[in-house]
């Protein structure tokens, strides 16, 4: 079992390694060290994280196309109920 500097050392690395593979842009060193918790920690003791299978296209930045909304529907409102 590795001590938790190791685990450290090893998410530090693997955080790194994201900022490479991702174009070395400056500005997401949180999104790349929570990536490498997941991965490192996934890794060790089967943990995944909700999105531990992301699009590339969000991997890369980019938005995920939004579901169109029904005609008639309203956004902040719930199911329209009958009334009697």
């Amino acid at each position: 079992m590795k001590t938790l500097k190791q685990l450290e050392e090893e998410i530090r690395l693997q955080a790194y390694e994201l900022y490479e593979i991702r174009g070395r842009v400056d500005g997401h060193d949180m999104d790349h060290w929570l990536e490498a918790e997941r991965i490192v920690m996934s890794r060790y003791f089967g943990v995944q994280g909700e999105n531990q299978s992301r699009p590339v296209a969000e991997e890369a930045g980019e938005e995920k196309p939004r579901r169109p909304r029904r005609a008639g529907s309203s956004p902040g409102r719930g199911r329209k109920t009958r009334s009697s």
